[in-house]
């Protein structure tokens, strides 16, 4: 048992504590434990797609978000992270596009609009 928690609880516990005291890695540790184990929730879910999306780990960020708003529907935040998630690499993509195509101005307008959209969220 730790602080009054159950070892099946645990991990998850200790990962989101990690997590608010601003140790990113260790809440990655802990919440993974707890997803292979079975002990999730939205809130862990959610926290691993953020560590996920500043990895660049889009795809495993898409399917985190996805799972939590799929266990909690009806709230809003969970759309709203995954829109993020779409936001932040359509973001990539154009970063890396204006490297590869440089002067192209609809891929400046285009980063122009996601980054407004990302400033909404």
């Amino acid at each position: 048992m730790i602080g009054g928690f159950t070892g099946e609880r645990a991990s998850l516990h200790l990962g989101k504590l990690f997590y608010r005291w601003g140790q990113v890695d260790r809440a990655a540790h802990w919440l993974l434990n707890g997803l292979k184990e079975g002990n999730y929730d939205p809130d862990s879910l959610r926290i691993l797609a953020e560590v996920t999306i500043q990895r660049d780990l889009f795809e495993e960020a898409e399917q985190l978000a996805s799972e939590a708003l799929a266990l909690e529907s009806d709230n809003l935040q969970n759309y709203l992270d995954l829109v993020g998630i779409y936001l932040k690499q359509a973001k990539r993509i154009l970063d890396r596009g204006q490297t590869f195509v440089p002067g192209a101005v609809l891929l400046k307008e285009e980063l122009g609009r996601v980054e407004e959209c990302l400033r909404w969220l």
